[in-house]
């Protein structure tokens, strides 16, 4: 999916992968802005249970409002796969 176009973000980079799907890093080209996308896999939109648990997990996430924790921006379910995206945060290392 590298360097492929999902509804208005550019793919830059994948981040990681994990049983619901993978998180990519994204430029937003609506907003000008990097962010982060979590996608639901085409084959794995097909189960029920699945995409119903990545819809709760953004109804979840958009309920979220710490300095801590990214803000959920967006959840897209109108194609396959389907996304939910984040702003981008650089981890600053811990000096304790």
């Amino acid at each position: 999916m590298k360097g492929r176009t999902l509804a208005h973000y550019e793919i830059i980079d994948k981040l990681g992968e994990g049983g619901m799907g993978a998180v990519w890093q994204a430029r937003d080209t609506r907003l000008n802005r990097i962010v982060a996308i979590k996608t639901l896999p085409a084959d794995k939109v097909a189960d029920a249970q699945r995409k119903r648990r990545f819809v709760q997990e953004a109804q979840t996430a958009s309920a979220l409002n710490h300095p801590n924790i990214s803000p959920f921006t967006t959840s897209t379910r109108t194609m396959a796969p389907i996304s939910l995206s984040w702003s981008w945060c650089v981890a600053r290392r811990s000096t304790s």
